[in-house]
């Protein structure tokens, strides 16, 4: 059998596009024991990948040409020599943009590696908010941010991957008004609309200080920052005190060869609020609380998943480019093959 993958071409001198893959096929190995064949249904779009394709310090290695562009996949095992991963199952794992991957169960289990059981949730939901996107934002906002009830709420890339989820999550912990920051009027309806924000600020509809000014009067009281750049600085001059900080990414920077420089810190000493980073990996040891969590959310309507589904694993360098560009809603994906289960 033969498989589909995208791998590394070089690293790009601008912005990451279609010229920055290649398209390979592959003829696949015999099974080993222990091992299983998966035939991938949906993979995931970050951010995250495009960072590894920048040569500068990274708290993961950088790919290098000829690499597969890994990431979190779910499929369906179609073939197997392995006790843990049943012919027929659905589960997720590091494979990547391929059409099939051959994995074991280390690869499966841990807490990103899960059995998508379709009973439960849509199997692209193991991919968005019971995956890293949604223990990024239930970090963000349950764990670091909180308490948030009573409070103002602030998510930049709001209708993104992470964003999505946060601002919703925000909303079931009881916080007084939520609002989030994209770009565009049809995301911005999209989070009032359909993810109960309270309002929405279009990030190229004016001067953001402005807008910010007269949407947050009052202040901050939590933000959520997966942007970074000049907009991190603007929100630092209007925190309130004893406010939080909580920065699960830089989208703004993920293109450039080096980041920018940041704010000037003595903001935090004047307006005395808390600024803390992290990677939802230090965190795993809680993820079975999340999970609990997120799937009580998904099963009362507390919290949409939002997915934004590219076709065809050949249009993967495509659908890279515009999510940089911010042309996505929610978690984009690529759709491999057909799913049996939606």
């Amino acid at each position: 059998m033969d498989a589909t993958r995208i791998t590394f071409r070089d690293y790009p001198a601008g912005p990451v596009g279609p010229h920055t893959f290649s398209v390979e096929r592959t003829s696949l190995r015999k099974l080993e024991p222990g091992e299983a064949l998966i035939e991938n249904i949906y993979a995931t779009v970050d951010p995250a990948q495009s960072r590894r394709m920048r040569q500068y310090e990274n708290y993961i290695a950088p790919f290098r040409p000829g690499d597969l562009i890994t990431g979190l996949a779910v499929g369906q095992v179609v073939e197997s020599r392995s006790d843990v991963l049943k012919v027929g199952d659905f589960w997720t794992h590091w494979g990547g943009w391929e059409t099939h991957s051959i994995v074991t169960p280390p690869q499966c289990e841990g807490p990103l590696g899960q059995r998508a059981d379709p009973a439960i949730a849509q199997i692209s939901d193991y991919l968005g908010p019971l995956g890293g996107k949604g223990i990024t934002a239930w970090i963000a906002v349950d764990l670091l941010g909180g308490p948030v009830s009573g409070q103002t709420v602030l998510v930049s890339a709001a209708a993104g991957a992470v964003g999505s989820i946060a601002g919703q999550l925000a909303r079931a912990s009881g916080a007084n008004r939520v609002v989030g920051i994209a770009g565009g009027a049809d995301k911005c309806a999209t989070l009032v609309d359909h993810l109960g924000y309270d309002a929405a600020i279009d990030r190229h509809a004016g001067r953001i200080e402005d807008m910010l000014d007269t949407t947050l009067p009052d202040g901050i009281d939590l933000y959520v920052d997966n942007v970074g750049g000049a907009l991190q600085g603007a929100v630092m001059e209007r925190m309130r005190q004893f406010g939080r900080v909580v920065i699960t990414g830089t989208v703004s920077e993920y293109g450039l060869d080096q980041p920018p420089p940041g704010p000037n810190l003595f903001v935090t000493v004047r307006r005395g609020f808390s600024i803390h980073g992290f990677l939802a990996t230090q965190y795993y040891d809680r993820f079975e609380t999340f999970r609990s969590q997120m799937i009580d959310h998904l099963a009362t309507g507390r919290v949409r998943p939002v997915h934004d589904i590219v076709q065809g694993l050949e249009n993967a360098g495509e659908a890279m480019a515009g999510m940089l560009a911010g042309n996505n809603l929610g978690q984009r994906l690529i759709q491999i093959a057909e799913d049996p289960t939606a």
